[in-house]
C-alpha cells in the first residue's frame, strides 16, 4: 500500500506548517525536545567537528577543496556568533562525509523566480539577496523547506530549517535522503541518541575521534568562543511543550567513557589468576569453615610461671575471656613453687577444677 503525497497529509494536518507543532509532534513520538536537545550537542561538538574539517581541508581532493571553499568564506565574516558555526558544521558536514549536496542545499535570488524543483523530495532553498554562486550564506533573506516539491515552511536561518526538516521527516514517516543517509543518522543517532546502538563505519569512526577527545579533556580550538545572545536563550527554551516536562539535556548527562577518564568510577578490584589453594579452600571444600565443626582433637598448654601464686588472678581470666584457653584440654604449668601449706583450693580454675596431686611433673 502506496503512501499518500506530503501536500495531501499537509492539506489534512495544517498545523505541521507551525515551528512549534513540529517539534510538539517529535516531541509525542520519540519523548525528547528537539531543539534543546539537538543545538546543546551540536554546540558541543562544534569546536572538534571544527578541528576536523579544517584538517581535511587542508589536505588535497575533491573533498578538501569543498571544504576549504567553505572555510574560506567563513573566515571573511566579521562575526563568527553561534548561527554562523551551525551553518558551517551543516553545510560542512556531508562534504567530509562525503555525500552528494548538490541537490539538497539550493540557493536562489530573491528577486528572481524561485528555481524549478520538480519532484526533490527533501530540499533545503536559501533565499539571497545577491551573490547566490557562494557555497554559504550567513544573512539569508530566508531558507524554505521544501517536501516532494512543495514549500512547507520558511525560517530565518539554516539551522532551523534542518531542524524543522528532520522533525517533518519523524512526523510524516519519510525516508532519509538517499545522498545524505550518513549525515541524517548522525543527527539522529549521535546528536540526539536515537536508535545509536549500530552506526555505519563512517560515523562509528566520526563518533569515536568526537567522544575520545571530549573524555580526555582535550580542548580543541578553532576560532573564538560560542556565544549566546538572550534572544537565542529565550528561544532555546520547550517549544508548545508543557512546563511540568522535566527536561534533562543530554549534554548534562555523564557516559561511562567520561566517568571512566575523570576516575568517578571505582576500580573493579582484580581477580587473581591461578588455581586457589589453602587450609580455607581445603575446609570449604570438605564443610569444615565454621571453626565449631572441626573434629575434636585433644590440646594441651604447657607454660613457666615461675611461682602461680601471684597469677591466679590473670590465669581465671583467660579461662572466663580467651576462647583457646578455655577449650584446652590440659593445663600444665612448670616452676610453680608450691609447697606442702599451698591448699588446694587456692589453685581453682573455673572449667579446669582443682590442680592434680604433686608429682615427679609439678603443676
Amino acid at each position: 500500500m502506496s503512501s499518500p503525497p506530503v501536500k495531501e497529509l499537509m492539506d489534512r494536518w495544517p498545523a505541521l506548517h507551525m515551528q512549534s507543532e513540529v517539534y510538539a509532534e517529535f516531541q509525542r513520538i520519540t519523548n525528547q525536545n528537539l531543539p534543546n536537545t539537538f543545538y546543546a550537542e551540536l554546540d558541543r561538538h562544534t569546536p572538534r567537528l571544527m578541528a576536523l574539517f579544517r584538517q581535511k581541508a587542508s589536505k588535497t581532493g575533491k573533498t578538501a577543496d569543498t571544504l576549504a571553499d567553505i572555510f574560506k568564506v567563513h573566515d571573511t565574516q566579521e562575526l563568527h556568533d553561534v548561527h554562523t558555526r551551525r551553518t558551517t558544521v551543516l553545510h560542512a558536514l556531508p562534504v567530509y562525509l562525503r555525500e552528494e549536496v548538490s541537490g539538497f542545499f539550493r540557493t536562489c535570488v530573491d528577486d528572481m523566480d524561485e528555481p524549478d524543483l520538480g519532484d526533490a523530495s527533501v530540499v533545503l532553498l536559501t533565499t539571497v539577496s545577491d551573490d547566490a554562486t557562494s557555497p554559504v550564506h550567513y544573512h539569508p533573506v530566508r531558507v524554505s523547506v521544501v517536501l516532494e516539491g512543495d514549500v512547507v515552511v520558511n525560517l530565518p536561518t539554516l539551522a532551523d530549517a534542518f531542524l524543522v526538516m528532520f522533525g517533518l521527516i519523524y512526523a510524516l514517516h519519510l525516508s532519509y535522503p538517499k545522498g545524505l543517509t550518513n549525515m541524517f543518522e548522525f543527527t539522529q543517532k549521535i546528536l540526539l541518541g536515537l536508535d545509536d546502538f549500530k552506526l555505519s563505519p563512517k560515523l562509528q569512526t566520526l563518533k569515536n575521534d568526537l567522544m575520545f577527545r571530549f573524555a580526555c579533556g582535550q580542548h580543541v580550538g578553532g576560532g573564538e568562543a560560542i556565544t549566546y545572545s538572550r534572544e537565542l536563550l529565550l528561544a532555546l527554551r520547550p517549544l508548545a511543550v508543557s512546563d511540568n516536562i522535566l527536561h534533562i539535556p543530554r549534554s548534562l548527562r555523564i557516559s561511562s567513557l567520561q566517568a571512566a577518564a575523570s576516575g568517578i568510577l571505582s576500580k573493579k578490584h582484580r581477580r587473581k589468576r591461578g588455581r586457589r589453594g589453602g587450609v580455607q579452600r581445603r575446609l570449604r571444600k570438605y564443610g569444615l569453615r565454621d571453626r565449631r565443626r572441626l573434629p575434636a582433637l585433644p590440646t594441651i598448654l604447657l607454660s613457666n610461671v615461675q611461682s602461680i601464686r601471684n597469677k591466679m588472678d590473670e590465669l581465671e581470666a583467660h579461662s572466663r575471656c580467651k576462647r583457646d584457653f578455655r577449650e584446652t584440654c590440659l593445663l600444665a604449668f612448670t616452676e610453680t613453687w608450691l609447697g606442702d601449706a599451698d591448699p588446694n583450693e587456692d589453685l581453682h580454675i573455673t572449667g579446669f577444677g582443682y590442680p592434680c596431686p604433686y608429682g615427679p611433673v609439678p603443676l
